[in-house]
């Protein structure tokens, strides 16, 4: 929420991948699970190992950077090759209509599978392996209070996650 022009009052995400300063104060707010989406009807619907995906093509999706090393481990830590993820996207839009329209696939939370707004286009394609994801955290300026609005829309958004855990 913005309190004036150019500043943040917080910013909810993934844990940052470098150390910020101490002017930051970085709340853990809860560790998603994710899982593998496509298209329904995808003709990998079947799978059940990430094995048996690898020959497919993938979308990276967030910032390339972080997001391309967490895709990749996924696969590693299994000890299989990296397939190919030649597309990267950052809009939520163009990543359900990529997904619903190709035969691409994405590692997502396993909430939007299941959501009214994406389950009549996506499917969760069900492995056995585990897809780790990364933790969310609140980040806000140490010391600086929150403002009464920005403090009820954080605690809204904690509490909210707190029924995803």
């Amino acid at each position: 929420m913005l309190t004036q022009i150019g500043t943040l009052d917080f910013a909810m995400g993934p844990f940052p991948s470098q150390a910020l300063s101490k002017e930051f104060n970085i709340e853990p707010v809860f560790t998603g699970t994710q899982t593998v989406v496509g298209r329904r009807n995808h003709p990998l619907c079947g799978a059940s190992s990430l094995a048996d995906l690898v020959d497919a093509e993938w979308i990276l999706t967030g910032a390339a950077g972080p997001r391309a090393t967490e895709f990749e481990q996924q696969f590693r830590n299994n000890g299989l090759p990296i397939p190919r993820a030649d597309v990267k996207c950052e809009s939520l839009l163009a990543l359900v209509s990529l997904l619903s329209s190709s035969d691409l696939l994405a590692f997502l939370p396993e909430q939007w599978a299941g959501s009214p707004l994406t389950s009549h286009a996506l499917s969760e394609i069900r492995v056995r392996e585990n897809i780790s994801a990364p933790r969310i955290c609140l980040i806000r300026r140490e010391g600086l209070p929150l403002t009464p609005a920005a403090e009820a829309f954080a605690n809204a958004l904690i509490r909210e996650a707190g029924q995803l855990r």
